[in-house]
């Protein structure tokens, strides 16, 4: 009995210290490789607890192996957009400027009063009040409301370029080309790959923030002193 109670502790503080390495996420933001990761873990960490003659570290290694191969592939995601697109799903737009997208409905099998009641929840008690309806990465949906008479339709900022990749499922959406970009870019003095974010949204508004550089930071905080 002390030996599963020594055992129960061990594993409890190491799955702590491991949840703690792969970041702060409830359980309703993970993405599905992450989920899959924390079944996993949990299955393996319960296989010494079940039998005491199984060795903890037969659980602290593959534990520990399937942890760091996640915060690889984390990292990975954010340098490789293909491995981004294997990875991590998309946000879907339900509705696009104010056009509700049936097939995507019934492609992640969305009723339309399941649709309606959480456009309720928004503060949406009218279909036509909402300009945007897209359904997170997370579950979630999030909403964009109509302009007001008279304010101009800006609608949403679309990522052109996120961490120095030009990101062409929005440069398509908003029907712009890459030479397009590239003269955004141009404009704000930039090369692409200097840019941590370049925004633009539906009413042609441009945000461009560039990346920080902290050698270059350091130096000149170093030459002031």
């Amino acid at each position: 009995m002390i030996s599963l109670l020594f055992r129960t502790l061990l594993i409890y503080l190491f799955l702590t210290l491991i949840m703690r390495l792969m970041g702060k996420r409830q359980v309703g933001e993970m993405e599905i490789s992450e989920l899959v990761t924390t079944l996993l873990l949990s299955e393996i960490a319960a296989l010494p607890m079940e039998d005491t003659d199984i060795p903890l570290l037969h659980a602290a290694v593959p534990i520990f192996a399937i942890v760091v191969l996640e915060i690889i592939i984390t990292f990975l995601k954010t340098k490789w957009n293909p491995l981004k697109k294997i990875f991590e799903s998309k946000p879907v737009f339900l509705i696009r400027r104010g056009v509700l997208n049936q097939k995507e409905l019934e492609r992640n099998r969305i009723s339309v009063n399941e649709f309606l009641g959480e456009l309720r929840m928004q503060g949406i008690s009218v279909l036509t009040d909402a300009y945007y309806a897209i359904l997170e990465q997370d579950g979630k949906l999030s909403v964009v409301k109509r302009a007001k008479p008279g304010e101009e339709e800006k609608g949403l900022s679309h990522p052109l370029i996120s961490d120095g990749q030009i990101n062409m499922s929005a440069v398509k959406d908003l029907q712009m080309t890459e030479e397009n970009v590239l003269a955004l870019c141009r404009e704000e003095g930039a090369d692409p790959k200097e840019i941590f974010l370049l925004l633009r949204d539906d009413a042609g508004g441009t945000i461009c923030i560039r990346k920080t550089n902290n050698e270059k930071q350091d130096n000149k905080a170093g030459g002031e002193a």
